[in-house]
């Protein structure tokens, strides 16, 4: 014989779930929804943070060989001397994209200023000479501070260069200023 109360609960009279199982059901869905919240922002995150260091990467590595292209000539050439942070602004006018190895699918802005005078560099064939469209969300800017001749072509001599060094370049009477280059890359 069956108690009295097993009848009240049985599906005979329309009850399925029990309020119990109802809760560990929402719970268990609330669960799973906040775990699948957690997989969806961590993956954007890594995403954009794959996208952020790839053109960190081109802009750094375009930098670096646009100033490797502009080094300035010197009189004291075979005595040893690495005269990294010195470049000749005549000397970055071919900077395209393919001299500088920024991929296809990629845009670039190329320009080097001194003071407040942003001046883009002539950047023929693939030019490096746009500023960026406003609907890009993503830029990566390299700025890169170097002493340059303030007349193009000047040849630097030993006394001008360790000058530089010791006190600073720029100012009256010094053949070398000092000048930014800015790299901006985006993919677009």
């Amino acid at each position: 014989m069956r108690p009295k109360y097993a009848r009240k609960y049985s599906s005979e009279k329309g009850q399925l779930f029990s309020l119990d199982l109802v809760i560990a059901m929402g719970l268990s869905v609330l669960a799973i929804g906040m775990l699948l919240n957690y997989y969806e922002s961590t993956t954007y995150q890594q995403k954009e943070a794959v996208t952020r260091n790839e053109l960190s990467a081109i802009a750094l590595n375009a930098s670096n060989l646009a100033l490797d292209m502009a080094r300035c000539t010197s009189d004291f050439d075979s005595q040893g001397y690495d005269r990294r942070g010195c470049g000749d602004v005549a000397k970055l006018s071919p900077a395209n994209k393919a001299r500088l190895m920024i991929p296809e699918g990629f845009g670039c802005y190329v320009y080097w200023d001194r003071s407040t005078n942003k001046e883009p560099i002539d950047a023929s064939g693939s030019a490096c000479k746009d500023p960026a469209p406003n609907t890009v969300k993503d830029i990566a800017t390299v700025q890169r501070i170097f002493a340059g001749p303030n007349t193009p072509g000047n040849q630097l001599t030993k006394a001008v260069y360790l000058k530089c060094i010791e006190t600073g370049c720029g100012g009256n009477n010094n053949p070398y200023d000092t000048y930014t280059l800015t790299v901006e890359v985006w993919r677009g």
